[in-house]
């Protein structure tokens, strides 16, 4: 997973994993989720993350919350 932090508008359109993580989610880049009837255009109405308890696995759930948070807040509110 890309650490969209430190990375490029650029580098993260073009990473692969976050492109996957996007259609699979039905996200739409740029768009503000910010009514129920925006988030009934995502395919699922939950998600779950789990991962390991040693160091890298959690540092991958990490990258993956980072991500909602940095370019769909609003959907942070919904995961949490």
């Amino acid at each position: 997973m890309l650490n969209v932090r430190e990375a490029t508008h650029k580098q993260i359109l073009e990473n692969a994993e976050i492109n996957n993580l996007i259609k699979i989610l039905g996200l739409q880049y740029k768009k503000k989720y910010e009514t129920r009837e925006d988030m009934k255009t995502l395919r699922y109405g939950k998600m779950m993350i789990m991962t390991d308890q040693d160091q890298v696995k959690f540092y991958r759930y990490y990258m993956y919350i980072y991500f909602f948070f940095a370019k769909y807040l609003r959907l942070n509110l919904v995961f949490f």
